[in-house]
């Protein structure tokens, strides 16, 4: 385009004529170069009002995403004070995908924004403006997108597994997906589904969106097999650019030795953010070729994130204890369904991580004071710890509260049975003082019988999009919200 189209360009946009974002697709250099010349003339102030007053109305795709691509380069003031405080207009926006996107972009936490963001979580129809509000809060250091996704999607009401499995296109499945995924649900309906929608580009497996999901999925269930392994090969090597960024980027996270070789080649890549790609999965394979290829390419590499990145995966892969925490990251992996007595979340399965992990999330014993609150004041008989885990609650229980008769703890784990034992050995708790038993929650009245006044058992469950944590209902009181302050960094 000529210096003479672009002032043209920015003489509509200030008069409010917005039809050059309207048609078609504008490129990243096109759209970059028309903000410089907006910015030039001072005329953003203006001109931002005038391209978010066209969600008022139903706008096609490519207004979305050309404006979106447009005020990631405005100034941030005069975008932030312009999204309305509320009404119609600001439910219309929190629909955008290209504007929730693009608030994550500057990297600041604005209250305002933040607001924005998290009640396009709360409240968006559209799942790719949910989806994207989220990953935008995670790029300011707000949140983990997934799991504030999860939390939210908790609350709004989990759909069907099957549906999920058929509309693997919508955000709100693929989350709906991960919320799922047990261990039958994994081996029955899951990892078939992706392996087919994977294996093949056809028709018969779904869109494109249902493709790129698929493979989003399986690098984050940390899944693959020789069938899905030859798939993503295939697929990184696609004629279409995007597919191949996510099927490379599946092969990056998924850091298996058998994709060594592919990740060596695309180090040498012609497209720079596929060299970053490579180099970070090849930083996840703890071998002496992973490596080697890593100082060989590091001698040719004239792009600063290139370097940068093969540097870190260097010493993810020399230093001592970076290896030990990817080590304990494979080995344990993520807990995508928060089922800890399921076989599938494998984090469960090391009581010692799962202990340290449980003392991150609550050192202060913030739920276990809100317990004791709830009992005051009452005669506690044989309390029986439900779901014990490591024993958190059981040791809170016997520190803090007067009890008659004896602790018990019952879990399904048979590993977590016996770190209780040993710990109970170890710190001289008698039998006299505490029970540990394995077996399900539904075998607690066979535990105890008759002889428990009260069930202590501690739920935890993610915090609501709108900061309220649940406390449930012991017998004898109610059930009520009780308001978290919500900290901002």
């Amino acid at each position: 385009m000529t210096a003479v189209a672009y002032g043209q360009m920015v003489a509509e946009l200030v008069a409010g004529q917005v039809t050059s974002l309207m048609d078609h697709a504008l490129s990243e250099a096109v759209l970059r170069r028309l903000a410089r010349e907006l910015d030039a003339c001072s005329a953003f102030k203006t001109t931002i009002p005038h391209l978010l007053s066209q969600f008022a109305r139903n706008v096609p795709r490519t207004y979305d995403w050309n404006c979106g691509s447009l005020l990631q380069h405005a100034p941030a003031e005069p975008l932030f004070s312009s999204i309305p405080a509320d009404g119609a207009l600001r439910t219309r926006l929190r629909e955008s995908i290209g504007l929730t996107w693009c608030l994550g972009q500057f990297l600041l936490r604005d209250q305002r924004i933040i607001d924005f963001l998290e009640e396009t979580v709360a409240l968006a129809d559209n799942p790719q403006s949910w989806w994207r509000a989220a990953f935008s809060l995670e790029r300011i250091g707000l949140v983990e997108a997934v799991s504030y996704l999860k939390a939210a999607l908790k609350y709004q009401g989990v759909p069907d597994l099957d549906l999920c499995l058929n509309s693997l296109g919508n955000e709100k499945s693929r989350i709906g997906i991960l919320l799922q995924s047990d261990s039958r649900n994994l081996e029955k309906a899951i990892i078939p589904r992706l392996r087919a929608v994977v294996g093949s580009r056809s028709s018969i497996s779904g869109t494109k969106e249902d493709l790129l999901a698929a493979v989003w999925l399986l690098a984050r269930l940390n899944h693959h097999d020789q069938h899905i392994r030859a798939a993503l090969k295939r697929l990184a090597r696609d004629q279409d650019y995007e597919i191949q960024f996510y099927s490379l980027h599946a092969i990056s996270r998924l850091g298996s030795p058998h994709f060594v070789d592919d990740l060596l080649e695309f180090l040498r890549h012609d497209t720079p953010h596929l060299r970053v790609i490579a180099a970070e999965g090849l930083g996840r394979i703890d071998l002496p070729r992973s490596a080697e290829g890593l100082r060989q390419r590091l001698r040719l590499e004239i792009n600063d994130e290139v370097v940068g990145t093969i540097t870190e995966s260097l010493y993810a892969l020399t230093n001592y204890y970076s290896r030990q925490n990817s080590f304990i990251a494979r080995t344990v992996g993520a807990s995508e369904n928060g089922m800890i007595v399921d076989k599938g979340d494998k984090w469960y399965g090391n009581p010692s991580i799962y202990h340290e992990f449980s003392a991150c999330q609550d050192p202060e014993n913030v739920c276990f004071g809100l317990l004791q609150h709830l009992l005051e004041g009452a005669e506690i008989v044989n309390p029986i710890d439900l779901g014990s885990g490591t024993g958190r609650l059981a040791w809170y229980f016997l520190e803090h509260f007067a009890f008659e008769g004896q602790m018990f703890c019952l879990d399904v784990s048979e590993e977590m049975c016996r770190f209780l034992n040993q710990r109970a050995t170890r710190e001289c708790i008698g039998s006299d003082r505490i029970v540990i038993r394995q077996g399900a929650i539904e075998a607690a009245a066979s535990v105890v019988g008759e002889q428990s006044s009260s069930l202590a058992a501690c739920r935890t469950f993610g915090l609501l999009p709108t900061g309220y944590a649940i406390i449930m209902p012991f017998e004898a009181t109610e059930g009520r919200h009780v308001p978290l302050h919500r900290h901002r960094p």
